[in-house]
């Protein structure tokens, strides 16, 4: 079975998510905003925003929308504590437990795609041609960008 037959890839879901989930990795900051703003919602929420602008989110689509953007919140709500758990135990977990908590994450990731995929199928099925293309296009460029950050060396 091919994701190609879709009307969207899965390159394109993994945007979606990586859209809400992106953040996650500054979790540590996200804490530093207690007292105020918390950096990682409000990081999430220009993400979030910049999205609707890109994809030019009607008001007619608005409730598609909305729905879409509360499973991000809920998956990233999810991520999160998986993240925040791994690193508070990340000294002292053993190689299995660490293997266990990346497999966690690693299913927590595959579930949030499934639980957005028929959202966005919905909201893209609503889409005009003009805002399906924007959406194509938005999903192969950061295909193609996450390919080339995979290959970079880390340093």
């Amino acid at each position: 079975m091919t994701f190609k037959s879709k009307p969207f890839d899965f390159a394109g879901i993994r945007y979606l998510a990586a859209a809400a989930l992106g953040s996650i990795l500054v979790i540590a900051s996200a804490s530093a905003g207690a007292a105020g703003a918390d950096p990682h919602q409000e990081q999430m929420n220009a993400r979030i925003q910049a999205m609707h602008d890109k994809l030019k989110i009607t008001p007619a689509e608005e409730p598609l929308w909305s729905k879409m953007v509360q499973v991000m919140r809920d998956d990233a709500k999810t991520m999160d504590a998986l993240i925040q758990a791994r690193l508070d135990r990340s000294k002292s977990m053993n190689a299995v437990e660490d293997l266990e908590s990346y497999s966690k994450i690693t299913q927590a990731r595959a579930d949030g795609a499934r639980k957005l995929i028929p959202v966005f199928s919905a909201l893209y099925a609503s889409m005009s041609p003009e805002q399906k293309k924007l959406a194509d296009t938005m999903f192969r460029n950061s295909d193609k960008q996450q390919a080339v950050q995979a290959r970079q060396p880390k340093q």
